[in-house]
């Protein structure tokens, strides 16, 4: 599931930044993404040997961190690892109507982080 997972998150995502990707310009806060990581208020999980991060998650222009997605994750972190907030952004969600959280997420904030809450509910039992 984790491959599949990994290539939704891909195309679903936009784009997937790699270790192996790095580039100086990309990286200029890496105490700062390393911190994040560790702390999880940025996604990211491990494939085929490299650390992978959804670039939804970030604004392409300076590479900033989004409040939007972070505030998602803050709801999903305690019922789902890396790997299950990932599939979740991707996957259609019914309280979305169908659509997948990673296309509402810079519109409907709201809707998403309530979508999340009740997720979180239904997985934690």
């Amino acid at each position: 599931m984790k491959p599949a997972c990994a290539a939704s998150v891909a195309s679903s995502a936009g784009n997937m930044h790699s270790s192996r990707s790095s580039s100086a310009a990309t990286l200029r806060g890496v105490p700062t993404l390393a911190r994040q990581i560790v702390e999880r208020s940025v996604l990211s999980f491990e494939w085929r040997g490299e650390l992978w991060l959804p670039l939804f998650q970030f604004d392409r222009t300076d590479m900033h961190v989004l409040e939007g997605p972070q505030q998602v994750m803050a709801e999903l972190w305690p019922a789902f690892d890396a790997w299950g907030v990932a599939g979740w952004f991707v996957q259609p969600n019914a309280w979305l109507q169908g659509r997948m959280p990673v296309e509402a997420v810079g519109t409907e904030l709201a809707e998403v982080i309530q979508a999340a809450r009740t997720d979180r509910f239904v997985a934690a039992g």
